[in-house]
């Protein structure tokens, strides 16, 4: 009888073994979740690498436009360029008096390469001087970076980082806007936006020629 029993025991650890194709089955499903989980995994690290990229290059075009929104809307001179070939519009000179005209301010926007990179980034000088004084040198200056990662403008695509006069009529030559184009990429990932800008005051739009008509860079639409 023990005989027996042993026999079948055995013969009950046999039936309950793992078949060739039950194993091969079992392999195939589970390198098909590994294979899957992997997929998954570097989808999501895409995607948020791609979004990372996203949200970096939109905070640079806000920077740009909150620092030149800010000082264009108190401008009373603004010089777009040095002249007709500078179609960015930089270098960009905002100048203008406190109300109680004891402070004049001067403002500077310059568009520099970034090191080893096509993108540009952006730079504001700050110059405060004493009004009516006779001393030259500021009372106060200094020097800020304000975006990097700025797409340089092209005039054949239309595109990338510059600023333009736009005018309305000719009849009101008061109703004049700074227009701001902005374009930032990092990575795998572009942001642009537009800006229409309109000072307090009537503004004296520089460079201007011997006649003194201003000759700097104009939005196309005007």
């Amino acid at each position: 009888m023990l005989k027996n029993l042993v026999y079948c025991r055995c013969g009950g650890l046999n039936q309950s073994g793992l078949s060739m194709a039950e194993v091969m089955i079992g392999t195939a499903v589970g390198v098909l979740i590994t294979v899957g989980t992997l997929v998954l995994l570097t989808y999501m690290v895409t995607v948020a690498d791609e979004n990372r990229d996203k949200t970096m290059a939109t905070l640079e075009v806000q920077y740009v436009g909150f620092w030149i929104s800010e000082d264009v809307v108190q401008a009373q001179s603004i010089q777009l360029g040095e002249s007709e070939q500078d179609p960015d519009g930089f270098p960009l000179i905002i100048n203008w008096i406190t109300w109680d005209g004891s402070v004049e301010e001067t403002i500077t926007y310059e568009l520099e390469q970034m090191e080893g990179s096509q993108m540009m980034q952006m730079i504001r000088e700050r110059e405060v001087y004493r009004d009516g004084s006779e001393d030259p040198d500021p009372v106060h200056s200094g020097t800020s970076l304000i975006a990097q990662y700025l797409m340089p403008w092209s005039e054949s695509e239309g595109t990338g980082t510059r600023c333009c006069r736009m005018v309305y009529s000719t009849d009101y030559d008061e109703m004049k806007s700074l227009v701001l184009n902005v374009a930032a990429k990092a990575d795998r990932s572009e942001a642009s936006t537009y800006y229409e800008i309109y000072p307090r005051t009537v503004v004296n739009w520089l460079p201007e020629d011997v006649d003194g008509y201003y000759n700097g860079p104009e939005c196309p639409a005007s």
